[in-house]
């Protein structure tokens, strides 16, 4: 062997390792990532994709120089037609990669220009659980039995029993005579809220109705660029195994006969 076909035989192997061997890790590793979304890295695996797959062409034009004086033999001319179609499929590979990218990055749009709702109120921050309940002075002025009962407790105090006999004498008078009043008052005030409630949520029922039908065909969208990019998922990982396979074939015919 000349130093010629020593040199060509060098670069052949070289070329063989340093780009085929990228652009079957690329290729291997793109269905991992596009189920996990990660478009900056499925963008430098076509990247690398791409690259690799341009220079791996010097693979087969130093195996031409290589066995210029085997072209009438037939693992020669298999092994040229198997590279042939490698370099075919590889070229649908980038194309599917290139497709998957653009699905999830489509997806990944439609998908967070829809603003999160909250699923229900929430109180005010700061409020009481117990605000209608009165506390301190102003519970002894709302409820005098309260006042009463309490000075009946304290020893010392003369005029106490009396104080709370009078009080609960005329309990039953005051409720009595405040029970008609407060009813006929309430009634009226609270058909005008239930009225005035209904009323605010009726405008409000349009808005909600109108985020519906606009997020419909968004997320219809985003279902559609999620099954896009399953579908190449499944293309590239199939088309990477072949021209794995066929790789590995082209090796073994030129170690074989070589």
């Amino acid at each position: 062997m000349s130093f010629t076909d020593r040199l060509l035989l060098w670069l052949h192997v070289g070329f063989a390792i340093f780009t085929l061997g990228p652009v079957a890790a690329a290729m291997m590793a793109t269905p991992r990532y596009i189920r996990t979304r990660d478009l900056a890295v499925l963008r430098y695996l076509r990247r690398t994709t791409g690259i690799f797959g341009a220079l791996s062409v010097g693979v087969f034009l130093f195996g031409l120089l290589l066995g210029r004086s085997d072209f009438n033999k037939a693992w020669f001319s298999a092994a040229m037609t198997l590279f042939v179609v490698s370099a075919a499929l590889l070229v649908l590979v980038f194309r599917d990669q290139r497709r998957a990218i653009n699905a999830i990055a489509k997806a990944m749009a439609v998908g967070g220009s829809t603003p999160a709702r909250p699923s229900g109120p929430t109180a005010a921050p700061g409020s009481a659980p117990h605000a209608g309940i009165p506390d301190g002075p102003e519970a002894h002025q709302a409820d005098p039995d309260r006042g009463a009962g309490a000075e009946a407790a304290e020893p010392g105090r003369p005029y106490a029993a009396d104080k709370t006999s009078s009080s609960a004498a005329d309990q039953p008078l005051t409720a009595a005579a405040d029970k008609p009043s407060s009813a006929a008052a309430d009634k009226p005030s609270s058909a005008a809220a239930d009225q005035a409630s209904s009323a605010e949520d009726k405008p409000s029922a349009a808005p909600s109705q109108a985020s519906a039908a606009a997020d419909k065909p968004r997320s219809t969208a985003a279902t559609i660029s999620s099954q896009v990019a399953s579908v190449e998922k499944g293309r590239i990982a199939s088309l990477a195994g072949v021209i794995s396979v066929i790789w590995l074939v082209i090796l073994v015919l030129m170690v074989w006969h070589g």
